[in-house]
């Protein structure tokens, strides 16, 4: 079975429900979970969740903005009974920071991007209001100024 965000979105409201010391959905802020927990879940949950599933929803829920910065050196990792299974080493720490910085980059990026893209459709729609300007009319005077101006130019010689 393919899993996509829709249900791994639906896999961590179900590890929330069921773990609440490790995983929060109601914008708390997350918690460094123990190295290693998808085996624990999928034993504890492999009659309600595919195995699959549940590593993709740690993998989303991992590598979230907001997780990546709770893994800072020597934060308490919480296991699935909520208890300290370890902390969070220097090298964990910093992939975390990196992982964090390129996802605000990304972010940034996009947002510019989508400022230009409105700030070009405002643009073409304020063109595509404006009333077109008539060309200047050219009076009877005018041609006569303009040949008399090419009869120089050509009966100079």
């Amino acid at each position: 079975m393919a899993v996509n965000h829709d249900e791994a979105g639906r896999v961590v409201a179900t590890l929330a429900e069921h773990f609440p010391a490790c995983f929060f959905v109601d914008g708390r802020k997350p918690v460094p979970i123990k190295c290693g927990i998808d085996k624990e879940l999928i034993e504890a949950l492999d009659q309600i969740v595919e195995p699959e599933a549940i590593r993709l929803a740690l993998a989303i829920y991992c590598g979230h903005y907001h997780y990546l910065r709770t893994l800072v050196v020597g934060a308490d990792r919480i296991g699935l009974d909520g208890a300290v299974a370890g902390s969070v080493n220097e090298d964990e720490a910093k992939g975390a920071a990196m992982r964090a910085a390129k996802q605000r980059l990304r972010r940034q990026r996009a947002e510019a991007a989508q400022n230009t893209r409105e700030k070009i459709d405002k643009d073409i729609l304020a063109a595509a209001k404006a009333k077109p300007t008539p060309p200047a009319r050219i009076g009877f005077t005018d041609l006569r100024t303009a040949a008399q101006a090419r009869k120089r130019v050509f009966d100079v010689g």
